[in-house]
């Protein structure tokens, strides 16, 4: 009895001098606990997105003044079709424009930059005989653009032109990994405006397997979502267990297949309705590059706007990371020439 309580012992000890001992080796490393880093978001009036039970989010209509981290400043205009506006109140559109829709995240939407700086507002202004509308929403992955053109056509509403603009940010938000969703429950319950009736209420898209013979959309509500460890606050070793965890939990299903899947299903909707497609490539990084090439594969046009996520000289640093004026006004000079060469 006393052999075994002593191995015991000797065993809780073991395990206890090797959690200090990893714990010390990360903190020396300059690895700590999992610290909250959200971008604070302030709107004025308050409430500038609704919860939606199929898209996670939507635009609220209105003006707003927006502040970021409490030093970036913008107005904004939703319209009533919860689209941000692309065009200055007093523009005048033909007779007959030609309808054309821009789809995607944060970065197509213009987070941080007033609307007349965003590049689908650029491209507006140089195409006055058509009519862009900006359906993009911070959030948004590949599925929620498909989910928007669905709802359109339904409403008969089919564009003359579609560009949907991707990053390989989009794969964690359509394959809804568990890092992402541990990330989304942790930045919208950083915003006071947010509360459980609004976590019940937006639930977001999600495709769990590229496998299955159809696209299978499932829906997730915010209060579902997994939460993160809470020892992770506190332990940089347990954190990084979590991280190494939830990875490898994410990795079993590509999420880039689940992407190449839903934009499959994007383009063979377009082709039903007779639709062109242009797919752009917002980001650099290698993952993006390879949609892009995917796309090739496929003979569908597309266009790299090779742009740095990280470099600080185009983002709205220090207050946000996302494309400043300068980087925009790079996106749609390359869209408009290759839309000037191409349609």
């Amino acid at each position: 009895m006393t052999s075994y309580s002593a191995k015991i012992s000797l065993l809780l000890f073991s395990l206890f001098f090797s959690f200090l001992l990893g714990e010390g080796i990360l903190r020396v490393l300059g690895i700590g606990p999992h610290e909250v880093n959200i971008p604070q978001i302030v709107s004025q009036p308050a409430a500038c997105l609704n919860p939606h039970p199929q898209l996670g989010l939507s635009l609220n209509p209105g003006r707003f003044q927006i502040t970021i981290n409490k030093a970036l400043n913008y107005p904004c205009h939703h319209l009533e079709d919860s689209t941000r506006s692309t065009r200055s109140t007093d523009s005048i559109l033909s007779e007959a424009p030609k309808q054309v829709f821009f789809f995607g995240c944060s970065i197509t939407y213009g987070m941080g930059l007033p609307d007349s700086l965003t590049f689908p507002f650029l491209v507006q202004k140089n195409f006055p005989d058509w009519d862009i509308t900006n359906f993009a929403v911070p959030a948004y992955g590949t599925l929620q653009s498909y989910l928007q053109l669905k709802t359109q056509l339904k409403k008969g509403n089919i564009p003359a032109l579609v560009v949907l603009n991707y990053t390989a940010l989009h794969d964690s938000r359509n394959k809804l990994s568990i890092v992402q969703q541990k990330y989304w429950k942790e930045a919208l319950a950083a915003n006071p405006e947010n509360d459980a009736n609004f976590y019940a209420r937006a639930r977001f898209p999600y495709v769990a397997k590229a496998s299955d013979e159809t696209l299978n959309i499932q829906y997730l509500s915010i209060e579902e979502m997994k939460s993160r460890w809470t020892w992770s606050h506190h332990s940089a070793l347990i954190k990084t267990v979590e991280i190494v965890f939830d990875n490898i939990l994410d990795g079993f299903e590509d999420k880039q297949q689940i992407s190449q899947k839903i934009i499959l299903e994007f383009l063979a909707t377009c082709r039903l309705n007779e639709i062109p497609v242009i797919i752009t490539g917002i980001s650099k990084d290698q993952d993006t590059q390879n949609m892009l090439a995917f796309c090739e594969s496929i003979a569908t046009p597309n266009l790299s706007f090779d742009h740095d996520l990280l470099d600080k000289a185009y983002s709205l640093h220090p207050h946000d990371s996302h494309p400043n004026a300068v980087a925009n006004q790079t996106f749609a000079k390359k869209l408009i020439s290759f839309l000037e060469q191409s349609f």
